[in-house]
């Protein structure tokens, strides 16, 4: 089992990621913005697809979880 990635908060709006095992095709994701239901900071981001434009959710520490997601797109 890989090391996890090590992740900075500032530089993850913008940044890319692929996804492991994709799900409908839904391959690479970019991160929109950070949202939070009153979190001080925010624990979750915004990630699209680029294929779907589907925008979903997810723990910012889960993108540090290499058997799900891979930092740029592959």
């Amino acid at each position: 089992m890989s090391p996890p990635v090590r992740l900075q908060r500032e530089r993850l709006v913008g940044s890319k990621w692929t996804a492991v095992q994709p799900r409908e095709r839904e391959k690479h994701f970019v991160v929109l913005r950070w949202v939070g239901d009153g979190e001080d900071p925010p624990q979750e981001l915004e990630l699209e697809a680029l294929l779907t434009r589907r925008v979903q959710r997810v723990p910012w520490r889960a993108l540090a979880d290499r058997e799900r997601w891979v930092s740029g797109w592959r």
